[in-house]
């Protein structure tokens, strides 16, 4: 199975660049566990940095084992979040697009 960091360096940044007209704002994933981290995802100009950013449009917690799953289409986002397995701050309309376009 891939790491958090090389899906989010491969297929997430894929994704962000495909989409990148559907996108603005930015996001920071805080991915907790051994292999987690933070990333910052500016979505204007489609670029994802291995930072953390103040004031984001979007923040997002959640483990890494959970964020692992939602990408590969084993967890769905909405039930996540009802379970607190996914928590956002922020802008939940830039976030629900975001769903929409990373999952």
């Amino acid at each position: 199975m891939a790491s958090v960091k090389e899906v989010i360096e491969d297929k997430l940044n894929r994704k962000v660049q495909e989409k990148k007209d559907e996108l603005s704002g930015t996001v920071v994933l805080e991915i907790a566990g051994d292999g987690g981290g933070t990333w910052t995802i500016n979505c204007d100009e489609a670029i994802i940095t291995n930072t953390d950013t103040e004031n984001p449009t979007v923040r997002i917690k959640m483990g890494d084992e959970d964020f692992l799953a939602m990408i590969a289409g084993d967890l769905n986002p909405a039930s996540a979040m009802f379970t607190g397995k996914l928590k956002i701050e922020g802008d939940m309309a830039m976030a629900t697009k975001l769903a929409t376009v990373i999952v």
